[in-house]
């Protein structure tokens, strides 16, 4: 009599098989998965460039107020165009396409105090760079490092800059950056 034997374990072409599929599987989910970390990554950094937009332009108001009695050599801010980039809590007043300090020994105090309001608010780490025009924050662009790839852009996302414009800024350091870039355009007028 015969005795029907079942077969313990996999041939050798299902298990071929098996993994020609899960090598598929991954080639497709790890570019994907790529994309997604670097999309978190900079909706975080955008997260907290919004902030500090939102924590520089209050502190941009109060100074506003205060320099309004005084003699425009003396004001921080003067005309009311200036530029900061700050660098783990320790900022200074710079050109807004170099990031050159301007004038730091003379407006010292007023580069702590502006950093104070806004590390109260955002926290100290970080590099960040504001722009200002006419006492109204025009952009800002954050990262957690000084030449870090992932870097947050407000009050244009790094998704709605231009792939140029992003380009630019992915391979730029904070202090380098050409601010300009980001700054909101206004509406044409119909």
């Amino acid at each position: 009599m015969k005795t029907n034997r079942s077969k313990k374990g996999f041939t050798l072409m299902e298990l071929v098989i098996v993994i020609a599929i899960i090598g598929i599987l991954l080639s497709v989910m790890i570019p994907t998965w790529g994309y997604f970390i670097t999309k978190s990554r900079e909706r975080n950094a955008n997260s907290k460039a919004k902030i500090i937009f939102t924590a520089a332009q209050t502190e941009v108001t109060r100074i506003a107020a205060k320099e309004r009695t005084m003699k425009s050599d003396e004001a921080f801010i003067s005309n009311g165009e200036f530029c900061f980039y700050s660098h783990n809590g320790v900022g200074q007043k710079c050109a807004k396409d170099s990031g050159a300090a301007i004038t730091p020994d003379k407006f010292a105090a007023n580069n702590a105090s502006f950093s104070r309001a806004i590390n109260r608010i955002a926290g100290e780490e970080g590099f960040y760079k504001v722009l200002v025009d006419n006492y109204i924050v025009q952009s800002v662009v954050y990262c957690n490092l000084e030449s870090g790839r992932y870097k947050g852009t407000y009050p244009l996302t790094t998704d709605e800059l231009t792939d140029a414009d992003l380009a630019t800024i992915r391979s730029g350091s904070i202090n380098t950056i050409n601010m300009s870039l980001m700054a909101a355009k206004p509406a044409e007028e119909e």
